[in-house]
């Protein structure tokens, strides 16, 4: 918990927002329970439409931190926060090691760029996206490559079966990043023309 109280004899004229109260370890039942009446209420100076701002005295802030009963409480809140953060630390690195495991198989399509078409049209067309522009054999290469690549990520996979599976699993975000990579090399070896295109998507999901 920060210290940084005013100098004896000095009353600070800064007020702190809830969001301040946060970063200083406060969590939201703590100020609940020691704060719950803030000592001013503001128009949001950087949202019009957002709640008003309550703010606190900081010299009510420090006197509240510095109390026994304040001190328990936020040593209690402090570990069951650190308890939470391992919790979840396990899951998420249990969900990594289970994606790491996943064999994943690719299913042989002989006509893999017409039916990458049908299925990109067919997409489209069943969403009515007036604005997009039909595949043909005549369209870019680069194109093709790419709707190839994505056609046999999502269909000749379970990648989409995986990524159900992953749904509200924590960790999930970085398991989803993992799976896709792993599909995409698998792509890349069963189809070797798509090598270079896997190789595209795969340095795109290192970006984000």
């Amino acid at each position: 918990m920060k210290t940084d109280k005013p100098e004896a004899g000095k009353s600070s004229t800064r007020m702190y927002a809830q969001s301040e109260l946060l970063k200083r370890g406060w969590t939201a039942k703590l100020i609940q329970l020691f704060a719950p009446e803030p000592d001013a209420i503001r128009k949001n100076p950087f949202f019009a439409k957002a709640a008003p701002m309550k703010l606190y005295a900081p010299d009510r802030i420090h006197e509240i931190e510095g109390s026994d009963l304040f001190i328990e409480a936020f040593e209690k809140a402090r570990r069951r926060k650190a308890g939470a953060a391992k919790a979840a630390a396990t899951k998420r690195s249990a969900l990594l090691d289970l994606v790491s495991r996943i064999e994943i198989q690719i299913d042989d399509d002989r006509n893999i760029l017409d039916n990458a078409i049908e299925s990109y049209n067919g997409f489209h067309f069943m969403r009515r996206h007036a604005d997009y522009e039909p595949a043909s054999t005549f369209s870019d290469p680069r194109f093709l490559q790419r709707i190839m690549v994505n056609y046999a990520r999502h269909n000749l996979t379970r990648y989409d079966d995986h990524i159900d599976e992953l749904y509200r699993k924590v960790g999930k975000a970085e398991a989803y990043r993992l799976l896709k990579k792993k599909t995409l090399i698998g792509v890349g070896k069963r189809y070797p023309s798509l090598r270079e295109e896997c190789r595209r998507q795969i340095e795109e999901i290192g970006k984000k």
